[in-house]
Formats: C-alpha cells, sequence, structure tokens
C-alpha cells in the first residue's frame, strides 16, 4: 500500500516543477490516503489559484484551516483567494491571522494592504504599503502601489516619489513608469510624461492602455497627428478597444471632421450605461430608420451642457413621429421646457412607458449625419420663468455694465482638468471702470470668492440663488438681464449661449472637442465668442485679451497688462 508521506513529497515535487495537473492527481491521492492531510490540503489550495480556479482554491484553503487554523502560509493564501473574489472585509481578516504570527512578513502586508485599497480604505493601504517597504527595501511593486493609493488620496507629488522609487528598483517596470507618466501628465508635466509614455509602450507594445495615454497627452500637446497613430496603434493592439476608438473620435471632432468623429464617439456607449434606467434595455436601439408611427425614447444622464448642446435635435425627430420623450434627471426638465415643443419628459421609466425604438442623446448628431454645414443652429426650448425673470432684473443695477462670471466646473470630473479657471485670472477685467461683475458660481469654486483681494469686487446672489430643486433657473432669468456672460467651459457656457445671451469662453490650449480649433465663433453657438490659450496652462494672455477686448465695447482700450 502507498505512503501517504511519500506520495505527499511527490505532489510537492510536481508542484514545484510546475506539473500541475499531475500534482493535483497526486495530491488527491494522498488525501485518498488521509483525509486529514494538511500540507496535502493546502498544496491543492494553492493550485487551484494557480491555475484560475479561485472558488474551489478558496473552499479547499477554508479545509485545510480548519485542521490548521493558525498557519501563517494557509491564511495568507486563503486572504489571497478572498480578495480575488472581491470579498476584501473577510481578506483583511484572514491577512490579519497570517500576520499575527509572523508580523514581519512584507509580502502579507502588502497583500493585506492591496486588499483596504480595493475596499476604500486608502489611508490604512497607504500605511500597510509603507509597512511593506520597512520590512523589506527593494519592495519595488509595494513603492508602486503605494503611488497608486497616493493618487487616489490627491497626493499627486508624493506618488511621483514612489514610482521614481519603484523604478530606481526596476529600470524596467513598466507599470511604474506607465504610472508615472500618468502622474506627469495630471501635474501638467505633459511634455515629460510623453518620453515616459513611450519607454512604456516600448517595454510592453501589447498594452494597448500606454498608447492611448501617450495619445491622450500627445493631443495635450497639439501634436495631433501623433495623437491619432497612437490612439491607432492601441486599436491595432486590441481591435475592440472602445476607450480609444472613442478618444479618436474626440480628436476627428476637434478637428472638424464630424460624420467621421461622430461614428468612432459612438464606442463611448456600454451596456452599463443603462444601468441607471435597466427598463431601456428591453427597448431596441434606434438605428436611424424611419420612424412613422413609432415612439422613441431619447435618454440621457449627462451634464446639462449635452443636454443644452443636442436637445435641439428633437425638433426633427418630432418631423417624423410625434411620439417622443427625453428621459434625464428631473432636476433639468424645468429649464429644458421639453413640452413646449411637444416632447415628453421623464425622469424614469413606468411600467406602462412603452417605447418602439430608444437612442442616447448623444448619438443623434450621428445619425442624422451631422457636419459643421448643418449643425442646427436654432435652440428654441429654452425657457426661463417670466416671475424669475422679473425678480433678479429689479436685483440688478441699471446704470452700470453688468457682467456674470463663472470659473469653475466640476473637479470631481476628469474632463474638467485644464478647463476652469483660477478666479484671480479674471482680475484684469475688474479694472475697467464702469463694470459690475456677478458671480454665476454655484458649489465648486464660490469659496475662491471669500479670497479676493480688494481690487477684485465680485457680487453674489445669496443662499436663493438656485437654491432650490431645479437647476439653472436663477441662472438662466439672470442671464438675459445681463449685458455679457464670461465664462470657462462649463454649463453655463452652453446655457448663455444657448440662450442668445452674448457668451465669451475661456479655453484651455487644446479644448474639448465641441469648441474646435482656431476659431473665435462656434457651429454651435452664434452667441458665443471664443478666448484660446496660445500654450498650455497660460491663462494670463487670455484674460488681457478679454480685458481689451471688454474696454473695446465699452468705448475705450483696457490698460490691462
Amino acid at each position: 500500500m502507498p505512503d501517504a508521506r511519500q506520495e505527499l513529497e511527490r505532489a510537492l515535487g510536481l508542484h514545484q516543477q510546475g506539473q500541475l495537473r499531475a500534482a493535483e492527481k497526486a495530491y488527491l491521492a494522498v488525501l485518498g490516503l488521509d483525509p486529514r492531510q494538511f500540507e496535502a490540503m493546502h498544496g491543492l489550495g494553492v493550485l487551484y489559484m494557480q491555475n484560475g480556479s479561485i472558488e474551489r482554491s478558496e473552499m479547499q484553503l477554508r479545509l485545510a484551516l480548519q485542521f490548521d487554523p493558525d498557519n501563517v502560509a494557509a491564511n495568507h493564501d486563503h486572504g489571497v483567494t478572498l480578495r480575488s473574489l472581491g470579498r476584501f472585509a473577510d481578506a483583511v481578516a484572514s491577512f490579519d491571522k497570517s500576520i499575527a504570527k509572523a508580523p514581519g512578513n512584507a509580502l502579507a502586508h502588502f497583500n493585506r494592504a492591496t486588499a483596504l485599497l480595493s475596499s476604500d480604505r486608502t489611508d490604512e493601504a497607504i500605511a500597510g504599503f509603507g509597512r511593506a517597504i520597512l520590512l523589506e527595501a527593494g519592495f519595488a511593486v509595494a513603492y508602486c502601489q503605494r503611488g497608486n493609493a497616493l493618487l487616489q488620496v490627491g497626493r499627486a507629488r508624493d506618488a511621483l516619489d514612489d514610482f521614481d522609487q519603484a523604478i530606481a528598483l526596476n529600470p524596467n517596470f513598466a507599470e511604474a513608469i506607465l504610472n508615472r507618466a500618468n502622474t506627469l501628465r495630471e501635474l501638467d508635466r505633459t511634455e515629460e510624461a510623453v518620453p515616459a509614455y513611450r519607454k512604456a509602450t516600448a517595454l510592453r507594445p501589447d498594452h494597448p492602455q500606454a498608447y492611448h495615454n501617450l495619445g491622450l497627452a500627445l493631443q495635450d500637446l497639439g501634436r495631433f497627428d501623433e495623437a491619432s497613430a497612437s490612439y491607432n496603434r492601441a486599436i491595432f493592439v486590441q481591435p475592440r478597444f472602445h476607450e480609444s476608438i472613442k478618444a479618436r473620435g474626440t480628436l476627428e471632432l476637434l478637428l472638424g471632421k464630424m460624420q467621421q468623429g461622430f461614428s468612432d464617439f459612438e464606442h463611448r456607449l456600454r451596456p452599463e450605461d443603462l444601468s441607471a434606467h435597466p427598463a431601456l434595455r428591453a427597448i431596441p436601439a434606434w438605428s436611424g430608420e424611419g420612424l412613422a408611427g413609432k415612439s422613441i425614447v431619447v435618454y440621457s444622464d449627462g451634464s446639462m451642457g449635452d443636454l443644452v448642446q443636442f436637445c435641439r435635435y428633437l425638433p426633427r425627430l418630432l418631423a417624423v413621429t410625434a411620439d417622443v420623450a427625453l428621459l434625464a434627471p428631473a432636476r433639468f426638465h424645468k429649464i429644458l421646457a421639453m413640452e413646449s415643443i411637444g416632447v415628453r419628459s421623464l425622469s424614469s421609466l413606468a411600467s406602462g412607458d412603452k417605447f418602439d425604438v430608444r437612442c442616447e442623446l448623444m448619438s443623434l448628431p450621428f445619425l442624422f449625419k451631422t457636419d459643421i454645414d448643418t449643425v442646427p443652429r436654432v435652440i428654441t426650448h429654452l425657457m426661463p420663468d417670466a416671475s424669475l425673470l422679473a425678480k433678479w432684473r429689479a436685483r440688478l443695477p441699471r446704470d452700470t455694465f453688468n457682467v456674470g462670471i463663472c470659473w469653475q466646473g466640476n473637479p470631481t470630473r476628469d474632463i474638467d482638468h485644464g478647463r476652469s479657471v483660477p478666479l484671480s485670472q479674471f482680475r484684469p477685467l475688474m479694472q475697467i471702470p464702469g463694470v459690475r461683475f456677478f458671480s454665476l458660481q454655484k458649489d465648486h469654486g464660490v469659496e475662491q470668492l471669500q479670497e479676493l483681494p480688494e481690487s477684485m469686487r465680485v457680487e453674489s446672489f445669496g443662499p436663493e440663488f438656485d437654491g432650490d430643486g431645479d437647476a439653472f433657473m436663477d441662472t438662466a432669468a439672470i442671464m438675459t438681464s445681463l449685458d455679457l456672460i464670461v465664462t470657462s467651459d462649463t454649463a453655463v457656457a452652453h446655457l448663455a449661449a444657448a440662450l442668445g445671451r452674448p457668451t465669451w469662453v475661456a479655453l484651455k490650449y487644446v479644448p474639448e472637442w465641441r469648441w474646435l480649433l482656431n476659431r473665435a465663433d462656434s457651429p454651435w453657438y452664434p452667441a458665443v465668442r471664443l478666448f484660446r490659450q496660445s500654450a498650455p496652462g497660460q491663462w494670463a494672455p487670455v484674460f488681457t485679451e478679454i480685458a481689451n477686448a471688454l474696454g473695446e465695447i465699452l468705448g475705450g482700450r483696457s490698460t490691462a497688462h
């Protein structure tokens, strides 16, 4: 009869040699001889982890721990499987058991920290990675992961130090090099990021995300041909890499290639986009076919800017079918005033709401084959409330030139990077006599009003300004009585321009695609005038130009410098 110990040594040897199938049979043979053999149970659990059978691994390691609950290695390995299954709290508890018996195990501290990071316990994760680094000074992966955690809490400069340390320990550490490049771009050191991205792609030519991120950096720098080539390389490496196809589309749109750009831009759509309204899944997507006698629901959970820009297409749908509904956040319904043009407004789909087809709002330009010459210029649906018009008109002075300003978008959105303007940059405008400035800022950025020098005066409308649930109603009413709106690239720019108010927009060096390039006007908004950075991050020349333009309107040039 075979000896269980001899069989175990044979199984361990096969496992060590990487012969997983033979090792599995050998471990099972050991357990057939001795069902309580802990090392065989543990080895089998590790083997299942290695071949990707994570649930079997977790079950096997849990069984092994019944026979040796304090085993350091088994608790650690069980934690790894639990982390892989997304059971992060259980994983941390298992790593804790392992560390309690072996507190000097750097790998256990590292893996515990990764589980903490995945469960949004970021500060604890940073400390855990630090402990792993103290225990093993050359732990390059721990430096890299701590860098990722530091990025999550906004400590980009500290993260950069960690990525640099990881690369010093391992000069060909592709992930750390890519993360370092991403951090440089976040810190507006994009010129430095490009060679880092190129090194990452050289080390990992099969990594589409590295090519994609390189494309974004090149686009930020205005190197559009190179950016397009980088997106195309990412798509070559992974043909259905939707992120790069969408990015290529936004670049094409920025360059004015609208039909080609909107086609690629369709790759932004994902099944998970329907998660807010699951009932949409049962409705077929509209692909541009005839709508006579059919009903269509157009949906958007996007920003106010998107809604203002693209709701102009809904009258085109009304021209071919009488049953059109817009599914959008309720706070935007009143200002959009869809009912005024015959479109129903919905904030959710009830069981009785039946539609033949559905369409995402920003797909309409693609389906209507829009180019620069066929952009619908007229926006008829926006409707400020009459009582609010009178209220705010009475609050504004009549003997001055009144300018509304907005400077800050939502900083939590990646798209806001570089778009928002420090309020202090408006100072040249405020040196012009006879002008009063009124804040149209809401929420993010209003704290800057408390930090202004005496030479800058910006008046606010108080807590009642857009204080109820209907977004932008006060903003729209106030705009109708202002002489001019000067704003960064935010929803305020779209709303003011769509209302036909004189609107000046300050744009970063390479703006969002909808503002195109090298022009002071916009095919989307006849009332807008665009002022552009001539170099990345340089706002002072933009606001000097705006101040001079404002001075010309008032009959004399500004002395802004």
